[in-house]
């Protein structure tokens, strides 16, 4: 064995065809090899050109869109959802937000669920619904009250 881990043939014994052919097959796995290696790269070398969504940033590009997010999430959202009321007066329509003051109760003498603030529990018209329509109308005095 030479001192490469081959077989070593004295200078005197090779033929050019046979250092040829070697030559041919050492290139030939040299470049299998080359070729086999590049397929990974290539796939990690698009990966990390568009990770961005498909988009080539430069690093000034890239810099500003930071900003900009950041700038965007300190300032907060912009759309604030008001609390929605959980107790509705059905005489007047004040609720426990306009109105934290105030409570609110059901009326037991009314058919259904509906709710009172403490200045009209005792002194609203009583809703009953028609026994033609079950439930599906109020009494006239009622309707009148309302419109």
């Amino acid at each position: 064995h030479g001192p490469y881990g081959g077989r070593y043939y004295p200078p005197e014994t090779l033929d050019l065809q046979d250092v040829e052919a070697a030559l041919d097959a050492y290139a030939g796995e040299l470049e299998s090899r080359v070729s086999d290696a590049q397929e990974p790269v290539s796939f990690v070398l698009f990966w990390l050109e568009t990770r961005n969504g498909g988009v080539h940033l430069s690093r000034s590009q890239r810099e500003t869109r930071r900003q900009f997010r950041t700038q965007q999430r300190a300032s907060g959202p912009k759309v604030v959802q008001m609390p929605r009321a959980r107790h509705r007066c059905e005489v007047c329509g004040r609720t426990d937000i306009s109105n934290p003051e105030l409570e609110f109760r059901y009326c037991s003498k009314c058919d259904g669920a509906h709710e009172y603030c403490m200045d009209h529990l005792y002194t609203h018209q009583h809703i009953h619904y028609d026994n033609d329509n079950l439930g599906n109308a109020y009494n006239k005095e009622h309707r009148d009250q309302n419109q």
